[in-house]
């Protein structure tokens, strides 16, 4: 996991990677919830620059079996409409 927080003026963002193993249940509860049909069918926008109001971007990307599946969302807004399937990652 990655997370950048950045502040107003846009100079140095503070950027934290957080590396770690999971324990074999873990893991296959996370590989519940990429294979949800509610998550594998989050189709969204690739990333587009310009300003983003209330900025708090997800972006995930999951390997699948002949592509990888990009999910972006700009703010919280934009992620509303697919809470129930994203709240794992929250």
């Amino acid at each position: 996991m990655e997370k950048t927080l950045q502040d107003r003026t846009g100079n140095n963002p503070e950027t934290k990677v957080y590396q770690d193993t999971l324990p074999e249940a873990d893991m296959k509860s996370w590989q519940a919830v990429l294979d949800d049909n509610n998550f594998v069918a989050i189709k969204t926008a690739p990333p587009h620059g310009g300003i983003v109001k209330d900025m708090d971007t997800l972006y995930v990307v999951v390997p699948r079996e002949h592509e990888a599946q990009n999910i972006n969302f700009n703010n919280a807004a934009d992620r509303k409409p697919f809470d129930k399937a994203l709240k794992p990652f929250f």
